[in-house]
């Protein structure tokens, strides 16, 4: 059965790269690191958790998405937000595919952004300017 989905469930253990399938974890591992295990390659160590990372930064965004949760990867359609940016781009794949084709956008009063979605416009408004309920100036599209 041939899968379509797009989810990739699996990491390599030194470089974070996400797969689809085990077996390509394994592969990847082999011709990309020459077969180095996980422990070999990674002195940089969460204090959570078992994880290691090869660099500092690896092991700081590591602790800020996994653990503190913070979600910086947003979308500027719908101020969705994701931890990783390959799910941010998951989103607007499935989500908003063909968004460039809408004709029409919404404009928050406040503070002049631009909205393709209403559910975008109103998410803006109740995170961002605490007002779930403000009004919407809906404009045609200039493109």
């Amino acid at each position: 059965m041939i899968s379509h989905s797009t989810e990739k469930p699996y990491a390599c253990p030194i470089c974070q790269k996400r797969f689809k399938k085990k077996h390509d974890v394994t592969t990847h591992c082999r011709v990309v690191h020459q077969g180095k295990k996980y422990a070999q390659n990674t002195k940089y160590k969460c204090n959570i958790c078992p994880k290691a990372f090869t660099t500092s930064s690896k092991l700081n965004d590591h602790t800020t998405y996994v653990h503190e949760g913070q979600k910086s990867h947003i979308c500027e359609i719908c101020s969705a937000s994701y931890i990783w940016k390959t799910s941010l781009d998951q989103h607007i794949r499935m989500t908003h595919d063909g968004i460039r084709h809408y004709k029409k956008y919404f404009q928050c009063e406040v503070c002049g952004k631009d909205f393709k979605s209403r559910q975008g416009y109103s998410h803006h408004m109740k995170y961002v300017h605490g007002d779930a309920c403000a009004m919407f100036v809906e404009r045609k599209s200039i493109f």
